[in-house]
């Protein structure tokens, strides 16, 4: 934990959720974290999980609620396919949303690492996580031949004040 922030650690818990999903058609060597949700070269079909935002949302006298927003965007070559293959798009965005928004997600995201299908980074600080829709198919990918979808994790945080 050492030199990472919490920001990262959200990044890489979703990350590790995702690829734990395995998914139906993408390598999990598709599934990457990068700076920007989507560009053009990346492995197709493929996901991409990247920062979007991060701010205060709240708090007390002794601590600071943060929510660090992460951007989690499916991609496949679509060649501007008006009809073909939206069902896989959907079907992928759904399973990553209904994975966030299973029982006991903050607690797995939440607690020291233990044996499992799938092991997160310790977020102690984690409190909530929330699954937001982006856009079902953003334009500017599909201008460029490509179906990209996106779906917004947002993870929960309380962090001490400083004194």
């Amino acid at each position: 934990m050492a030199g990472e922030s919490r920001f990262e650690r959200c990044l890489t818990a979703v990350h590790t959720r995702i690829v734990s999903l395995d998914l139906e058609g993408i390598l999990n060597s598709s599934i990457l974290v990068r700076k920007l949700p989507w560009s053009r070269g990346l492995p197709l079909p493929g996901i991409i999980v990247s920062p979007r935002a991060d701010g205060e949302v709240g708090g007390t006298g002794t601590s600071v609620d943060m929510k660090y927003t992460i951007a989690v965007a499916v991609a496949r070559v679509s060649n501007q396919d008006l009809t073909g293959g939206l069902g896989t798009i959907l079907l992928w965005r759904e399973a990553i949303s209904r994975s966030f928004r299973e029982k006991g997600i903050v607690a797995a995201m939440g607690t020291p690492p233990a044996a499992g299908p799938w092991v997160p980074p310790y977020i102690p600080e984690l409190y909530d996580v929330r699954v937001r829709h982006g856009a079902v198919l953003w334009e500017p990918g599909f201008l460029n031949q490509h179906d990209v979808g996106v779906v917004l994790v947002d993870c929960f945080c309380r962090l001490a004040r400083l004194a």
